[in-house]
């Protein structure tokens, strides 16, 4: 049995492509801004707030997108 690579415009890898895109953004839009005032607050406060966004993020769904080697094609195309 021949394996097949996902062609451009399969639906699946379109699916990935959106899902990731979906992540990255909620994550820059999000997440981010909130972990930076909760590090601020860790700082002065001392308490540990940064650990408890990032842990929520997580539940919910929402983390950091992978880092990819630099060169490669998905860096090229995340």
């Amino acid at each position: 049995m021949r394996e097949t690579t996902p062609q451009f415009g399969d639906s699946s890898s379109n699916r990935n492509c959106l899902a990731e895109f979906g992540n990255s953004a909620l994550y820059a839009a999000a997440e981010e801004p909130i972990r930076g005032v909760a590090q601020v607050v860790d700082h002065f406060a001392g308490m540990q707030l940064d650990t408890k966004v990032k842990e929520s993020a997580a539940y919910i769904g929402i983390e950091a997108p992978q880092a990819a080697q630099f060169g490669t094609a998905n860096w090229y195309a995340l």
